[in-house]
């Protein structure tokens, strides 16, 4: 037996290549065990038996008078190994679904402490983000925002952005997961240990998925162009041999390039960012403060849903008039702009009322028999004076009716004519009133 670097041997995987060679080398484990006072705990071992590349099912190997569980590859079984579910290899589903309910186990518990902002999300990162990359970064997100830690509408950006520079420091799995393996990829493009020289070889020639392409693909997501190759990295114009020294720099880099694509993506949303973009360092020292989560969402919500109008410069002291720039009346308030303005009554306001009303109106159509199950309300043209029918209903669409006496009130949103009930049912939305 050759000693590695590891001073203690915990789980231990032993591979033969048939069933003799594979009892002598446990013999010697166990008397390598005896001798050292450890105890072989057979009860917590499996035998894996391979034939022409299958897994079948062995007698199960004999040691210190009792068998080892032979694993049945009919029957699905796996061993857990280093904490990973497998057999004749790792099974990946299992322990998929394993991690994910550890992870929302683990959340529930933290949002139950009643932590402050801070400590929260530094929690989370401890306690959860060990665990195990956009599927269980929804999940960690999808739970703060049940709880109302997180914004529905908020940016996911300035989740993982750190507090210092606006963000609530949150870390992200995918990042993790890049980091790690850009790291790992160090060490064995550079060890001296002819194990890990051979397997880094294995890497460096396969032609699909390998560790050297997934960690290559990672820094170019950083712009930054690197190559993994055996017994040294290329950065550039500059080459390292030593695996520390070589991730001090690259770590360098993921990090600067993680913040860089953070910003221009939550840049890239324009009415988001346009309060939060204008803010300063010195703006983001309430976030080390012990602020509940939810008034932090909340904070956040709302810093992303401001809008730049004029009577808001003008408390800013930026502009000095308030009226607004369309009708050059009122002051120009989200209020106003969202129902006041007599330049938008004839365009925009109708837009959004006759689309707000065209889902109404498609859902009601399928309701009653008139449209097909499916329809969506962007495919149907709605103009003015539409009609539907089918089985003696009627659907109209903005119609005007004659009255035998005079009337203001003769155009309804909707109108629903049922001739077998003899019913006539009348929709207005502005209150969503029927």
């Amino acid at each position: 037996l050759k000693r590695t670097h590891s001073m203690f041997i915990d789980d231990l995987k032993v591979c033969q290549e048939n069933h003799q060679k594979l009892e002598v080398a446990n013999e010697t484990i166990v008397k390598a065990s005896m001798d050292t006072g450890a105890c072989y705990g057979v009860k917590k071992c499996a035998e894996i038996v391979l034939m022409n590349g299958k897994m079948v099912k062995g007698d199960g190997l004999a040691v210190l008078e009792e068998r080892m569980k032979a694993l049945d590859p009919e029957q699905n079984e796996v061993y857990k190994f280093l904490g990973c579910e497998q057999g004749d290899k790792i099974d990946v589903r299992r322990v998929m679904q394993r991690v994910k309910k550890e992870i929302a186990k683990r959340l529930e518990q933290l949002m139950g402490v009643n932590l402050n902002d801070k400590n929260l999300v530094k929690a989370i990162n401890c306690r959860v983000v060990p665990e195990i990359l956009e599927e269980l970064d929804k999940i960690v997100k999808t739970a703060l925002r049940k709880q109302g830690f997180h914004g529905k509408q908020a940016s996911d950006e300035r989740l993982y952005e750190k507090r210092d520079d606006g963000g609530r420091g949150l870390k992200s799995f995918k990042e993790v997961y890049d980091e790690t393996k850009v790291r790992v990829a160090c060490y064995m493009a550079t060890s001296n240990n002819e194990w890990i020289k051979v397997s880094w070889r294995n890497e460096y020639m396969k032609e699909q998925t390998s560790l050297k392409r997934v960690a290559e693909e990672a820094m170019g997501r950083m712009n930054a162009h690197v190559e993994f190759n055996v017994g040294e990295i290329k950065t550039g114009n500059e080459s390292y041999v030593d695996w520390k020294v070589a991730w001090k720099k690259l770590k360098n880099i993921i990090r600067e390039g993680q913040i860089r694509n953070k910003v221009e993506t939550f840049r890239e949303k324009r009415l988001q960012s346009e309060i939060p973009m204008g803010f300063d360092k010195d703006d983001h020292g309430w976030l080390k403060c012990n602020t509940d989560p939810r008034k932090t969402a909340s904070t956040f919500t709302l810093q992303e849903q401001m809008i730049e109008t004029k009577a808001w410069k003008k408390m800013r002291g930026l502009v000095d008039q308030d009226k607004c720039r369309l009708c050059g009346e009122f002051r120009e308030t989200v209020q106003h702009l969202l129902a006041g303005c007599k330049k938008l009554a004839g365009s925009e306001y109708v837009r959004r009322h006759d689309n707000a009303l065209k889902v109404l109106a498609v859902q009601w159509a399928i309701d009653n028999g008139l449209l097909p199950k499916g329809t969506k309300w962007y495919t149907e043209k709605w103009e003015r004076g539409k009609v539907i029918a089918n089985n003696g209903k009627k659907l109209y669409w903005d119609w005007e009716h004659r009255m035998r006496t005079s009337c203001t009130a003769r155009r309804p949103d909707l109108t629903l004519e049922d001739s077998r009930k003899k019913e006539i049912m009348l929709l207005n939305r502005h209150g969503m009133s029927v």
